[in-house]
């Protein structure tokens, strides 16, 4: 189980597909179960394996391959932060 005490400031996270000991996509399902909807960046050098599918049906707000552009990745984090992504209310 993840410990941080102060999740709720998280306002964005951006996660590698490939942590040590777990996945960035098993952070995100994590996360959602902990009742923590906190927009999610996906970023990997292994697009295979189907992970984008996996990761944007988890929720994730995009989901990006590497070498990711500076502009795309701020983009991605202005969308999270404005509140617009998908699944925006």
């Amino acid at each position: 189980m993840l410990k941080y005490e102060q999740l709720d400031l998280v306002a964005c996270l951006i996660a590698d597909v490939r942590l040590g000991g777990m996945s960035g996509l098993q952070l995100q399902k994590e996360l959602i179960s902990m009742g923590h909807s906190i927009p999610t960046i996906i970023v990997t050098a292994f697009s295979e394996n189907g992970y984008r599918a996996q990761a944007l049906k988890a929720g994730a707000l995009e989901f990006l391959s590497k070498p990711i552009s500076s502009e795309r990745l701020l983009a991605a984090v202005e969308t999270a932060l404005s509140g617009k992504g998908p699944g925006a209310a």
